[in-house]
């Protein structure tokens, strides 16, 4: 199940989609722009990160076991969500 939670990167409104990928058997995050001509967007993607795209996440496919890699990413980012919404996606 996806969840989303809205959070700000480099002064700018962003979503941070985390969840359990059931087929593919791993978690997963992406973080969009929530505004179009946002500067730090893959200009392919339009996405500022997505797990597809990390080399370092362990597991298989770009999926990860757990979201320790991506809490950590998160961090690095200086992107900050509430404690609350790893539970959720941590409950599916």
């Amino acid at each position: 199940m996806r969840h989303t939670q809205k959070a700000i990167y480099n002064k700018r409104p962003v979503v941070v989609a985390m969840g359990w990928d059931e087929p593919l058997q791993g978690y997963f995050m992406t973080v969009e722009p929530v505004d179009e001509d946002n500067p730090d967007a893959d200009e392919e993607t339009g996405m500022i990160y997505s797990n597809l795209d990390d080399k370092e996440v362990p597991g298989r496919n770009g999926m990860a076991p757990d979201i320790e890699h991506f809490k950590k990413r998160l961090l690095q980012m200086q992107i900050e969500v509430p404690p609350e919404f790893f539970g959720k996606v941590l409950a599916d």
